[in-house]
């Protein structure tokens, strides 16, 4: 699926590379009976939208470097949670799931509770000004480990 990008909410200042336009990524969509396209059904990962037509989105996104790559890399969603529904100019509102929520369902999960409450539940009902403000504030995790990246010499 090829997203457009209409708005860079945040970036690092000495990012490696400039947020894109567009972005081609993979999404959830049909589950096809005996492969015959007319004989499908709507497939939705649990918690995360499905990325339909005239819904606005808002993710966090990151470049990957990748040496072995023609490109240099490649443009990936953060992490699980990094999209989230955008209708109407609020966060958490519009398509999840392939159905339509409101931003006040979206802070339900705050009002709840639990463990696994994160920056998207916060912003619920939020513009992505708030969201800007949240991240330029956000201090950086220096603990947190990352993979090695691959140098031009391995690649094959």
């Amino acid at each position: 699926m090829t997203l457009r990008i209409d708005q860079v909410v945040w970036s690092r200042a000495d990012a490696p590379k400039a947020a894109p336009s567009t972005w081609v990524r993979p999404s959830m969509g049909w589950q096809f009976t005996d492969g015959d396209i007319n004989n499908r059904v709507k497939v939705a990962k649990a918690d995360s939208p499905r990325i339909q037509a005239g819904h606005s989105y808002t993710v966090a996104i990151v470049w990957e470097e990748d040496p072995c790559s023609p490109e240099g890399g490649r443009w990936r969603g953060l992490g699980a949670g990094s999209t989230v529904p955008y209708d109407n100019n609020r966060i958490g509102e519009g398509e999840l799931e392939g159905r339509e929520r409101t931003a006040e369902q979206a802070r339900q999960v705050l009002d709840e509770g639990g463990p696994n409450i994160g920056l998207k539940d916060e912003m619920a009902g939020k513009d992505t000004a708030h969201l800007a403000s949240a991240l330029m504030a956000a201090e950086p995790d220096e603990s947190r480990q990352f993979a090695q990246e691959p140098t031009a010499d391995t690649c094959t």
